[in-house]
């Protein structure tokens, strides 16, 4: 057999037309786990391979052995008398997205002030990177997301979010780019230069969620920037990428309002926030 497991799963995903993301929302991990499964870096816990077998449609009398290869408990031999699995099965032509913009639960209180120049600023024909700096928690991704929303129009090629939590690799970038686009790379080309065409006379806005463990990772972004002249990058991290091309913008806390001032306290977004959340 010349497949690994990782390498099986990664088929049988293609089979059933998932992307990366689409199988990690399934699940309920992140989009560099399930990049790492299929590339052998890591192996599923038992509840997530358990939701594996579930959401890849695996005959409930085969989740067993599927487990023990999941786990390393078996070989992966032991799945190929499993024909369905195998197979490919035939795949339609890949939808085009326009975005994968999470949708958030609740509306964005505050902000709108910092929102309105974050939007402006992306708009600005010399703005190809803005970067949202700040302390962990303080709202950079939610901002981020409600301004890509806001700027569905602007980018005729759409608007994507790429999650980068969960790994120290600048490896899983690349790969985490792509799948947010849900584009697929073929053959043996370069990964690089395959994506790099995909995108060079797109008009596209990238949201690169939590960058700051990725920092040697940048040269990638910059070549993009130069490659495909109209696609712009929206980055949270909480420090700068210290690169020429940046524009920054740090996000600050909601305002507090001052103690035992009661219309302070009605009209301060800290305030309702902490009210929404409560209820």
């Amino acid at each position: 057999m010349d497949y690994s497991f990782g390498n099986w799963l990664k088929r049988r995903r293609k089979a059933l037309d998932l992307s990366q993301q689409e199988l990690a929302v399934r699940v309920g991990c992140s989009t560099s786990a399930i990049f790492k499964f299929e590339s052998d870096a890591r192996r599923p816990s038992r509840q997530i391979a358990e939701l594996l077998a579930e959401h890849l449609q695996i005959p409930p009398e085969q989740h067993l052995q599927f487990l023990k290869v999941a786990r390393r408990e078996k070989m992966v031999e032991i799945l190929e008398p499993i024909p369905v699995l195998l197979e490919p099965l035939a795949q339609p032509a890949p939808a085009l997205l326009d975005s994968n913009l999470p949708q958030p639960l609740t509306p964005l209180v505050g902000r709108e002030h910092e929102l309105n120049l974050v939007v402006q600023q992306l708009r600005e024909p010399a703005c190809r990177m803005l970067t949202l700096t700040g302390l962990g928690g303080v709202g950079k991704t939610r901002l981020a997301i409600e301004a890509a929303d806001q700027l569905r129009e602007t980018f005729a090629g759409g608007v994507f979010f790429v999650p980068l939590s969960g790994t120290s690799n600048p490896g899983f970038i690349l790969p985490s780019i792509a799948d947010a686009l849900g584009f697929l790379f073929s053959g043996d080309g370069d990964p690089g230069v395959q994506l790099l065409n995909y995108l060079r006379e797109k008009e596209i806005l990238l949201v690169l969620d939590n960058f700051e463990h990725l920092l040697q990772g940048v040269e990638l972004l910059v070549g993009i920037l130069q490659g495909a002249q109209r696609v712009k990058f929206l980055v949270t991290s909480r420090e700068p990428l210290n690169l020429q091309v940046e524009w920054v913008f740090e996000v600050q806390g909601l305002p507090v309002p001052a103690s035992g001032v009661d219309r302070d306290q009605q009209a301060s977004s800290a305030t309702v926030l902490f009210v929404q959340r409560a209820r």
